[in-house]
């Protein structure tokens, strides 16, 4: 599948905070092969350094571990906690946190809807793994979710 880049659009985007909506519940989405989070998406901002110890430097502008040809991660099973949550993030609010979506990403508003909570669940998981930590995750009532760290 060719790379759903926006004309002139040499590389993916960068991930700038005003990038991110919260998830509702009538969201959609569906991994459609783009490549765009193989790009600067993260590796360039929160993750910086961590990020780029583990994948080493960007190649124009994308992973090294992506293949420009047919989109494949040559990494996939074993790709870093912050890839496997693309789009997804979770955005402290409060004593919350929101799920959010990253709105460049081609994928959004494919697929089957995405529940909310469930994805919350999945993204809390990937950060259990990734800091050895556990949280115990609730519904805040508003779209978003709770967590208490137990260990």
């Amino acid at each position: 599948m060719e790379a759903a880049l926006h004309e002139g659009d040499s590389v993916p985007y960068s991930a700038c905070a005003g990038d991110f909506i919260d998830l509702r519940e009538e969201t959609r989405w569906e991994c459609v092969m783009c490549g765009k989070c193989c790009g600067n998406v993260f590796s360039r901002t929160w993750l910086d350094v961590e990020l780029t110890q583990y994948i080493g430097d960007p190649v124009n502008g994308f992973c090294r571990h992506h293949d420009p040809k047919d989109h494949v991660c040559h990494i996939h099973p074993g790709r870093p906690n912050i890839c496997r949550g693309y789009p997804f993030v979770l955005k402290k609010e409060g004593d919350s946190f929101k799920i959010q979506v990253h709105t460049r990403c081609s994928g959004l508003g494919a697929g089957k809807t995405i529940d909310p909570y469930e994805k919350g669940v999945e993204l809390v998981k990937l950060m259990e793994d990734e800091f050895d930590m556990d949280f115990i995750i609730r519904s805040d009532g508003n779209g978003g979710v709770r967590l208490f760290r137990i260990k």
